[in-house]
Order: structure tokens, then C-alpha cells, then sequence
């Protein structure tokens, strides 16, 4: 119809042998492949083609063109509380405020961070903190002037630069 509303005569078009299984598993791909499916949606979706099809995350990943550690990541949100997943549905949290959300032991402790986020509109960055606090890690204080060093780096380069120290002296970039 797209083609024909364009004016087009002809069509490029790549003609596939399927068996019917096949053909399921495309068929479901290309469903999971359009933009309007929620991180859920999505994390239900693999582990339909993990469980009919019998494929990895890496097999997934490859057909979705995503990394794996996505796929593992949109799969990991499905253990958060339904409370939480409805959340991420209704776009009150991002995905990354979601999966900071999973670094919390208990799905109380998930469920009481994650209404302090909707009530205070907290950032991802906010969020991790807090959590960091909650499970009593402390974010290690750089050193400004490896900050400095690497803003300078990064200019010049016009790439991502981390200078890494070690205690006795030595390092690397």
C-alpha cells in the first residue's frame, strides 16, 4: 500500500524459504521490533523466543541487532514487583531508574525506593545514590586532577578516556 500510495511500480524485495516454525519466529521478531513495545513487553518477548524457540540471549541479541547484555538487562526487569512493572508500563520510571532499582535485595526495600522516586521525580543518578547509601557504599572521591586530565584527554582526542590508579603508583589510560 506504501509502495502504491508512492507511485512505486516495483518493489525491492529478498523472497525466503521458511519452514513453518521459521516463519513463527520471524513473524515474532518483527513484532518485538516495533518501537511502541514497553521494556516488559519486550522482556516477555524473549522469554517466549527463549521458551518456544529454544534460543540464548545471544541468539536474540544477534536477530535483534542489540547487545546481549540489553536483552539480559530488558529480561532481568521481569523479577522486579508487578507494582514496578506497571510503573515502567505507564513511563512513571525510566528503564535505567528500573534496573537500578534491581540492585536491591528485597522487593520492599524495591517497592519503597521506587514510591520515593514517583513522589520526589528522582533522576537515575539520584536513584543510584540513594541506593549506594541504602546498601552503605560510598562513591570513591576522585582526585580532581585525573578528572582534568581526562576532560583534556577527551577533548583532544574526541574520545572516551578513564585514567585508572592503582595504589602503588602505577596505572592506566
Amino acid at each position: 500500500r506504501a509502495s502504491t500510495i508512492a507511485g512505486l511500480k516495483t518493489i525491492p524485495a529478498l523472497v525466503r524459504e521458511a519452514s513453518g516454525q521459521q516463519k513463527l519466529e520471524l513473524a515474532m521478531i518483527e513484532n518485538i521490533q516495533r518501537q511502541d513495545l514497553n521494556p516488559i513487553e519486550e522482556g516477555k518477548a524473549y522469554i517466549r523466543l527463549m521458551d518456544e524457540f529454544h534460543l540464548t540471549q545471544d541468539e536474540i541479541a544477534q536477530k535483534m541487532g542489540k547487545s546481549r547484555p540489553q536483552v539480559a538487562n530488558i529480561i532481568r526487569l521481569l523479577q522486579l514487583p508487578q507494582q514496578i512493572q506497571q510503573g515502567l508500563i505507564d513511563r512513571k520510571i525510566s528503564m535505567s531508574q528500573a534496573r537500578t532499582l534491581l540492585s536491591l535485595p528485597t522487593d520492599r526495600e524495591r517497592v519503597d525506593v521506587f514510591q520515593k522516586m514517583i513522589a520526589s521525580h528522582v533522576t537515575v543518578r539520584e536513584a543510584e545514590e540513594s541506593i549506594g547509601d541504602r546498601l552503605g557504599r560510598r562513591r570513591a572521591v576522585r582526585d580532581p586532577n585525573v578528572m582534568g586530565a581526562e576532560n583534556e584527554l577527551r577533548e583532544l582526542f574526541h574520545c572516551k578516556v578513564d585514567i585508572k590508579r592503582k595504589p602503588n603508583g602505577q596505572g592506566e589510560i
